[in-house]
């Protein structure tokens, strides 16, 4: 939800050497459509399902991954799982003004946030905060700082972990 998960994500990506996936992306790919379009005429329930099924391909890679997700996979309870057991999840957190000052200067198609003002926005982030906070391993506050001070923020919650699961990823 506009907390910069694919810029940073990159970043991380980058300096930890291993390969960066974004959920949109690939799911994108997958369908031949935007997740935008998907949304519209599929329904937020099929775009979750889709959204897991892309969560699930990245499962099966051989080697730890940076994974940037939509901001709403966490909604989902089989998504939830599969981030749980297969990944380490970090939370961009955001506030709303932030939220709305970003996708003024953004181009992304996206449809869940389309014609949302603050109030909207924070009631929107308030209703997901519950799963935010039950899915995340660590977080880390984004309404500051440059995309590459975020990511070595992401980088120091990572390497205070002692172990996780075979693959990783980031972002919600």
């Amino acid at each position: 939800m506009a907390s910069g998960k694919s810029t940073v994500g990159k970043l991380l990506a980058s300096k930890m050497k291993f390969p960066f996936f974004d959920t949109d992306e690939e799911l994108s790919r997958n369908h031949q459509t935007s997740p935008g379009d998907y949304l519209r005429t599929q329904g937020e329930s099929k775009f979750r399902v889709a959204e897991f099924e892309t969560l699930r391909g990245l499962v099966g890679l051989e080697q730890p991954v940076v994974c940037a997700t939509g901001g709403g996979l966490v909604t989902y309870g089989p998504s939830v799982a599969l981030l749980q057991k297969h990944f380490f999840i970090v939370w961009l957190r955001i506030q709303a003004q932030t939220v709305i000052r970003r996708l003024e200067h953004d181009p992304v198609d996206r449809p869940l946030l389309t014609g949302l003002g603050t109030t909207s926005l924070a009631s929107m982030l308030e209703r997901r905060l519950p799963a935010y906070e039950h899915t995340a391993n660590a977080v880390v506050d984004v309404d500051t700082g440059s995309p590459s001070e975020i990511a070595e923020k992401v980088l120091q919650c990572i390497h205070k972990q002692k172990e996780w699961p075979v693959c990783n990823t980031f972002g919600k």
